[in-house]
């Protein structure tokens, strides 16, 4: 039995190293599936599993698309002086008035998280490469605080009020007014900069369900990405990976949800499915607007981190 385990984590471990094998997911996914289900049978755990567990932690996705990091960042800086006179004016007249467009949006946003992205690379990690799993705290605060600062409304969400997520996750949210064809409205854009870690072959598989979580000990799914199965469904988690933010729409809230919510049930109580789908965007939206907690980390855990922009000033413009 132990040899039978043994061989499996052999030929995980040559297929991770194996440079002409470009394709390596569903080889990875049967072979990891086939070691978690015979390890839970047999009722032995091999330390070299752990051991690789780690080492796929950034090695293999199941949607393999790398996000889109940059070292060197032009600041939008017309975008943001623009920006802070429409949350001047809108502030003034206590409703919306003016907005910037939705392509203005894009890219400042485009810039807050590449921004956070550069600030984690300072950690010693390869944003290109790395999962970011454990990084959602200071991701969360990097990117949504400044926004705050800025004068925008923001949520500070967990995925464990939003959607009854049985581990720890943070994400987050923010309204800016766009003016688009003679109609001024608040967008939503969803933030979410480490979106990435939920895709890793290692845990998204069928296995999964049949293996102890290795920080809690809890045996219940395998990770969000192993329940996106539809060309829709990859394309927007595809997009967030990538981008780390996308407007919040019913669809994406949706996508997004639902993930948490399947990755949150063990196999015996798979019927739950069936509930879940009853569900609407509108209901998975109307659930991160109202679950907002506060930050995970203090906003003093950001001293040192340089956005070369003086987010602060809507508080001296509300008082002109």
């Amino acid at each position: 039995m132990k040899k039978e385990l043994e061989k499996i984590l052999n030929q995980i471990e040559n297929l991770y190293f194996d440079e002409n094998v470009s394709s390596k997911q569903k080889e990875l996914s049967q072979l990891w599936t086939r070691y978690y289900q015979l390890s839970s049978s047999y009722q032995i755990e091999l330390p070299k599993a752990y051991d690789l567990y780690l080492l796929g932690e950034n090695l293999c996705y199941v949607i393999d698309i790398e996000n889109s990091y940059q070292t060197d960042l032009k600041i939008p800086l017309e975008i943001i002086k623009k920006l802070k006179l429409v949350i001047e004016e809108n502030q003034k007249q206590h409703q919306l008035v003016s907005g910037i467009t939705f392509e203005e949006a894009n890219t400042f946003l485009t810039w807050v998280i590449k921004h956070t992205w550069n600030y984690l690379s300072s950690f010693g990690i390869d944003i290109k490469t790395n999962s970011l799993n454990g990084f959602c705290e200071i991701a969360q605060l990097a990117s949504i605080y400044p926004l705050e600062q800025f004068g925008l409304s923001v949520t500070k969400n967990t995925a464990e009020a939003s959607f009854g997520y049985i581990f720890h996750h943070v994400f987050g949210t923010v309204e800016i007014p766009i003016s688009q064809e003679n109609r001024i409205q608040n967008q939503i854009f969803l933030i979410d900069p480490t979106y990435k870690q939920f895709f890793t072959v290692v845990r998204c598989n069928f296995g999964r369900f049949y293996a102890k979580e290795e920080n809690t000990g809890k045996i219940v799914a395998p990770d969000p990405g192993y329940f996106m199965k539809t060309r829709e469904e990859i394309n927007i988690c595809q997009e967030l990976i990538s981008k780390g933010y996308l407007p919040l729409t019913e669809e994406v809230a949706k996508i997004y949800g639902t993930g948490f919510q399947k990755a949150s049930i063990s196999l015996k109580n798979t019927a739950y499915y069936n509930q879940i789908s009853s569900y609407t965007g509108k209901d998975y939206l109307q659930k991160i607007k109202t679950s907002g907690k506060d930050y995970m980390m203090n906003p003093r855990d950001l001293e040192g981190y340089d956005w070369k922009i003086d987010f602060s000033n809507h508080k001296n413009i509300s008082k002109r």
